[in-house]
């Protein structure tokens, strides 16, 4: 069984255009005990500027809209 201290309090960062997707890394990245700091359907400007500065880490869709 894995530790739920995996990730504790690392700030992430989610870029994910398919809710379901993101939605499921979210409660992944919150049961290793991670900080979602942002998810979003897409990588603008808006998002750059707020939550990535916070975050210690991104995880982003390569294929966003594609």
């Amino acid at each position: 069984m894995r530790s739920r201290q995996e990730l504790l309090d690392t700030r992430i960062l989610i870029v994910e255009d398919e809710y379901l997707i993101m939605d499921e890394a979210r409660i992944i990245v919150e049961d290793a005990g991670g900080i979602v700091v942002g998810a979003h359907g897409s990588l603008d400007a808006e998002v750059l500027d707020g939550p990535a500065i916070s975050s210690d880490v991104a995880v982003l869709d390569i294929n966003i809209r594609g």
